[in-house]
């Protein structure tokens, strides 16, 4: 069971907006969908919702992280990294790449 918007939402487009994979879609103030197709589960949109009308995978309420208490860096575990660039496609900023470590051989930064 993916992401779903309940009928709590007000249509103020936010989660659309900030969906990295725009998987959510609706007119202004009126209630959102979420494409369960198109939805890779990353949370932001429920991490954005003022009306915290947006269930998890596990049917619960996800809470709103007001943007001052955002985390200002991820963490970042080079071991389990593959070069998949998953992180880069989903990233809800665009503030990552991934690029080839000229120091290291076969290294990927990023």
């Amino acid at each position: 069971m993916g992401y779903q918007i309940t009928e709590g939402c007000k249509g103020c487009t936010l989660c659309a907006q900030k969906c990295p994979v725009g998987a959510i879609t609706g007119e202004r103030k009126e209630m959102h969908f979420i494409s369960e197709r198109l939805c890779v589960e990353c949370g932001v949109c429920g991490r954005y919702c003022p009306s915290s009308a947006i269930l998890d995978g596990f049917g619960q309420s996800c809470v709103r992280v007001l943007p001052k208490n955002m985390p200002k860096a991820s963490l970042f575990f080079p071991e389990n990294c593959n070069g998949c660039e998953y992180c880069v496609n989903i990233c809800p900023f665009g503030c990552l790449s991934i690029q080839a470590d000229p120091s290291a051989s076969g290294a990927i930064g990023i």
